[in-house]
């Protein structure tokens, strides 16, 4: 029995036991069993609640593995999140009907109290499921599958019940399920309710469902049909994220919202609807959806972010309605070819191909845009040059309709003559001998000579110069890599440059990040004869590649190919390098201790890399996406090395695995999946193990129980075990 020295209570709070174990009694005057009182106490194993209680606090018994049973009053009326989780020998408890509140999970993890068919259910609530594997049918008594209740089960088949009113955060996340059925009396989804479940490739979600969450299905690989009802209103960050043989999907009228990544990496997706409900496309709402090759935007749609759609193949055309006013720079990369009927509502970085789609439809005067295609054409001929080369369709409009300024004839006979192409040649010859009389032939002819003259100058003036030094720079217009204009004139001057105030002939470069504008600076600085650059072009031009906070690499913003990060540098942050194609080889050098999530996802042509010693910290899915990750040259016995990191484990590893020696740190997520691992042997010279090394390896750091660490008695991986309650077994060292 207790003692009153066994317990700590302050206001009626019981915060601590300290008492042997064995039968506790909580004393009359308890009005609350403080969050974790009775944690960990592994001795303890009947309680009974006195009545004077009237809440169980958050993890109030979590992790008394001896408890067999308690007794609560009808005092009770609420019990915390976690209350009873991990109480895996907890086989009675008498819970009456005052308690008007139950936490998540509060009965997770407690196999001992499921009924015959392998539910834990109070309330109509399912914490948990300990039953067999193969197909389950819930039982109509539930309303609410809760938080993890199913979470790595082996389950293949589940029958929901139209009871069911609410599915929990990830209740289902990493089972084996093949087909969903989801009825429409659900209300409520939680986030991640259906993620990770790698052979899952059929969805029906009933009419009345009205939000697709957050992450719902994200990383389910085998996804291959989707049925959304009309009612579907709203579709979360990440919902479909990673659901590669996902083919086709039409999103319902009715959708006014999708989140941020909502289909990023579908990469079989070919076909895409977006509703004129839908406002904004977020970024990356399509990112690396490499198969898309129709993309259809409905009238309605009015801004389209950054990065909306990239990482395809396919995708030759897309016509952007009169609606969107508002289309971020490389919204579409790679950019294909536009119809739009006004140009200056594109970015600068895609006019040139909104232009290639005016002439391939047929525009010309009298159709409309042609004001608009026709201005920026002619401001922009010399810049165009290239394009019209390719796509000659261009280049026959632009002769047509004579938006080939006399300055810029030249260029153009020079460039047709050097593709040798004929069509090309004859284009221009016929332009050059009819289209401009012999007082234009004139000017062409002097407009050169004063060009060439003053490329010379600048030549001369720029040789044994390196950088910006010596350079007059002017700005315009909002800065995306600088957060104010004071820090660009700091930047400048330091390199030895000069940040000019206003447009005159002494400025060298005027930086404005959409170049094809119609402003008066742009107006002037072409009359003047100042370069016009992009802010990518200046960073480039500086020797900016990279945007730094302190020692820590927040952003890359060069060229690519052989990139060596600078000596300083400590950490690399998340999404630093993701999606940088023509990055070919990176050298890390020593001092680097931390590289972030994503950091170089997807830079699909990353093929070198060096990891210095220093490297303590690798976040999840760092390399995914990268030659690297998917070649299999650096992966051993289905486990991915790079240096003296492990990186990741394919989930069909199972049993016993020993971690190679020499192997310093174990990244992030690095088990994620490795369901039926059960022991893992970490060598000496492990000297760091990131967050969720084994999330899903059924330890208990993270909710699981079978995973046991073997390692040599004082390494690292001894101190990990025991700071997160994962059975540890001596090795030699």
């Amino acid at each position: 029995m207790s003692n009153a020295s066994d317990f700590i209570i302050e206001n009626g709070v019981l915060t601590k036991y300290n008492g042997p174990g064995g039968d506790v009694v909580i004393p009359e005057g308890v009005t609350e069993i403080g969050e974790r009182a009775f944690s960990l106490c592994n001795t303890i194993k009947d309680v009974v609640v006195s009545d004077s209680v009237t809440r169980i606090s958050d993890h109030a018994f979590a992790e008394c593995k001896s408890l067999e049973s308690i007794v609560i009053p009808n005092s009770v009326t609420s019990i915390g999140e976690e209350a009873f989780t991990f109480c895996t020998s907890l086989k009675n408890v008498d819970l009456p009907e005052s308690v008007a509140d139950i936490g998540e999970k509060a009965f997770y993890k407690c196999p001992a109290l499921a009924n015959a068919e392998g539910f834990v259910v109070f309330h109509g609530i399912l914490f948990y499921y300990a039953g067999p594997d193969g197909d389950v049918i819930i039982p109509r008594e539930v309303t609410e599958i809760g938080k993890d209740a199913f979470w790595y089960s082996n389950i293949s088949k589940v029958t929901i019940p139209d009871s069911v009113k609410k599915i929990g955060m990830r209740a289902f996340c990493s089972c084996e399920l093949r087909n969903v059925s989801i009825s429409g009396s659900v209300t409520s989804m939680g986030t991640k309710a259906f993620c990770s479940c790698k052979n899952l490739e059929n969805v029906l979600i009933s009419e009345g469902i009205t939000c697709i969450s957050d992450e719902m299905f994200q990383y389910c690989e085998e996804l291959k049909r989707v049925v959304l009802p009309s009612s579907i209103t709203n579709i979360g960050r990440e919902a479909f994220c990673g659901c590669r043989n996902l083919a086709n999907i039409t999103i319902p009228d009715g959708v006014t919202d999708i989140g941020y990544g909502a289909f990023d990496s579908c990469g079989s997706l070919t076909d895409v609807i977006i509703p004129s409900g839908v406002k904004r496309i977020k970024s990356r709402t399509f990112g690396y959806c490499r198969s898309l090759k129709s993309v259809k935007i409905t009238e309605g749609v009015t801004s389209i972010d950054m990065w909306a759609f990239s990482g395809y193949d396919n995708l030759i055309s897309v016509r952007i309605p009169n609606s969107v006013t508002s289309i971020e720079e490389w919204a579409f990369n790679p950019v294909p070819i536009f119809f739009i009927e006004d140009i200056s509502r594109m970015p600068s970085c895609h006019r040139p191909q909104a232009a290639v789609g005016f002439a391939i439809s047929g525009g010309g005067k009298g159709t409309p845009g042609f004001e608009s295609h026709s201005k920026y054409i002619k401001a922009n001929a010399a810049k165009l040059v290239d394009t019209a080369m390719e796509e000659l369709a261009l280049l026959a409009m632009m002769c047509r309709e004579k938006l080939i300024t006399p300055k810029n004839v030249e260029l153009y006979v020079e460039a047709a003559q050097k593709t040798g192409n004929a069509e090309a040649i004859a284009l221009m010859l016929d332009y050059q001998a009819n289209k401009i009389s012999d007082k234009q032939k004139e000017s062409v002819e002097k407009h050169r000579e004063k060009e060439q003259a003053t490329v010379d100058d600048r030549l001369k003036a720029r040789q044994g110069k390196k950088g910006i030094k010596g350079l007059n720079i002017a700005v315009t217009g909002k800065l995306e890599s600088f957060e104010k204009r004071d820090e660009l004139k700091e930047f400048i001057t330091r390199n030895g440059g000069y940040l000019a105030s206003s447009l005159t002939s002494k400025v060298d470069y005027l930086i404005m990040n959409d170049p094809g504008s119609d402003s008066a600076k742009a107006h002037k600085a072409q009359k003047l004869g100042i370069e016009i650059i992009t802010e990518r072009q200046f960073n480039e031009l500086a020797g900016r590649a990279f945007i730094m906070n302190k020692q820590a690499l927040i952003k890359y913003v060069g060229v690519g190919g052989k990139v060596t990060i600078p000596n300083g540098v400590t950490s690399i942050g998340n999404y630093a390098f993701t999606g940088q194609k023509c990055l070919t080889s990176l050298l890390i050098p020593e001092g680097v201790t931390s590289i972030g999530e994503k950091a170089f996802c997807n830079c699909s042509n990353l093929i070198e890399i060096i990891i210095p010693e220093s490297v303590r910290s690798i976040d999840s899915d760092a390399f995914e996406g990268t030659p690297i990750f998917e070649d299999g040259t650096h992966w051993e016995d289905n486990v991915l090395y790079l240096g003296h990191c492990l990186l990741k484990a394919k989930n069909s590893i199972r049993g016993a695995y020993a971690v190679k020696e020499g192997t310093q740190c174990i990244g992030s997520f690095a088990f994620v999946g490795c369901k039926k691992l059960k022991s893992v042997t970490i060598p000496d010279s492990v000297m760091s193990i990131c967050d969720g090394v084994f999330f899903n390896s059924k330890c208990v750091f993270d909710g699981c129980l079978d995973l046991t660490i073997h390692a040599p008695t004082g390494s690292y991986a001894e101190q990990y075990a025991k700071e997160n309650n994962i059975p540890f077994v001596a090795e030699e060292g």
